[in-house]
């Protein structure tokens, strides 16, 4: 920040005025109402930079006015002219110029449509100019661009309000609206900076910079606010589209977060596969093509055996249904550890890694005799000669769930053709 006769040149707080008048004639010509709109953005930096260096001279303010009125009469002019063909003689252009702007003027004076946009253009034009000229010229001269920036805000106000709506568009009013917070508090803090220097306080060097981004950090928490505040009072207005549009997003995440929290206490119970002590046949019974378990071996299968997969086994048959009878229970608490089988011949042993798709899942499936398990198990049976548990199933404590996984080896049979005979 430089101080020369009391002049207010702060180059941050220049460039900021000067991207926040480019961003609000930008925001008309995006508009595309009628054509050579970018001549009033080349307007409105001219008039800024002709503001900066009045703002700076040692001219009177009254000298400035007159200045400035003369120099108004020759630049817009200059600027409609510019609107037609090149090859057009300046006179000619002048007095064609001059003459649509009384027609079109005498049309909307006279409550008659206007057909010829040049006087909108030109009202742009005049209305850009004098707003960035005294916006710049108050700035450098007092620290004071307020009326400069009053007239830029109403206009982008007015353009809002009959330009259709469109994301880009809106997008160039916030940023509009950040830079005018930027501007007013970068000149609070200047006029600060100047009492503290006058009253001999000591100021940090890095005191501007904390104080920018702390007004640039509240221009996007304001400016975001303020650009969704009518969406949530539409939200909270019964029969919007946007309270039923809020309606179903909130549908939505209710069922998402019940499939959540299903599983917890209170909740409905999961359905899942349990294998009981009895199994009723019949066509009531309900069948799916829904996958259990996907299983991987580590050895591959010897020619001429199966695998059966078993979940429980059922030795009685009455009245319908199948009944196990089997009461020995033996709890398995170690992993893999080996359950004793009988010493039988003609059969191998395989390594098998399970990985359950069903939600909740009580009975191991094992292959043939399960020699080891890697989850603790109750097995149900039948002893034999107190050293070996005939299993008819294997319960896991606690039940499996969907995505888990567990290791098995077994004992399978695989008679040959001569020991069959």
């Amino acid at each position: 920040m430089k101080q020369n006769n009391q002049r207010w040149w702060d180059w941050p707080a220049i460039l900021l005025l000067f991207t926040a008048f480019w961003v609000a004639a930008l925001r008309l010509e995006i508009t595309d109402w009628t054509k050579d709109l970018d001549r009033v953005v080349t307007l409105a930096l001219i008039g800024l930079v002709f503001g900066y260096l009045l703002g700076q001279s040692k001219f009177s303010t009254r000298f400035v006015f007159f200045y400035s009125l003369l120099l108004s009469l020759i630049v817009i002019p200059w600027q409609l002219c510019l609107t037609m063909e090149d090859k057009i003689p300046w006179l000619e252009r002048l007095s064609s110029v001059g003459g649509r702007l009384w027609t079109t003027w005498g049309q909307f004076s006279n409550n008659i449509p206007v057909e010829d946009s040049l006087l909108f253009l030109a009202a742009m034009m005049a209305v850009y100019w004098i707003a960035s000229m005294t916006a710049g010229f108050h700035l450098v001269r007092n620290g004071k661009p307020w009326f400069g920036l009053a007239l830029a805000c109403i206009t982008m106000l007015v353009i809002e309000f009959y330009d259709a709506p469109r994301s880009v568009r809106g997008l160039a009013s916030s940023f509009f609206a950040i830079l005018i917070i930027l501007v007013i508090s970068r000149l609070y803090y200047i006029n600060l900076h100047r009492r503290w220097e006058s009253s001999g306080i000591p100021v940090d060097t890095e005191t501007s910079f904390d104080w920018m981004r702390a007004a640039l950090i509240s221009g996007f928490i304001l400016v975001a606010l303020a650009w969704n505040i009518p969406t949530w009072l539409r939200a909270l207005s019964p029969g919007t589209p946007e309270r039923r549009e809020i309606a179903q997003s909130w549908l939505t995440v209710r069922e998402k977060l019940s499939n959540a929290v299903a599983p917890l206490t209170g909740s409905a119970p999961t359905q899942g596969d349990y294998y009981q002590s009895d199994l009723f046949l019949g066509t009531s019974i309900s069948t799916s093509e829904e996958i259990v378990f996907v299983v991987s071996s580590t050895e591959p299968r010897p020619g001429g055996s199966r695998y059966y997969w078993r979940a429980r086994t059922y030795d009685q048959y009455m009245n319908g249904q199948w009944d196990s009878t089997f009461t020995g229970r033996e709890d398995i608490t170690a992993v893999d550890e080996v359950l004793p089988i009988p010493q039988w011949q003609e059969r191998f042993e395989a390594s098998f890694t399970f990985v359950l798709q069903t939600p909740i899942i009580r009975n191991f499936f094992t292959p043939g005799m399960p020699l080891t398990i890697s989850r603790p198990a109750q097995a149900i049976g039948n002893l034999v000669d107190q050293d070996y548990l005939d299993e008819s199933t294997l319960l896991a404590v606690p039940p499996l769930r969907a995505g888990e996984n567990y290791r098995v080896k077994s004992s399978i049979g695989a008679p040959s053709k001569n020991a069959l005979e």
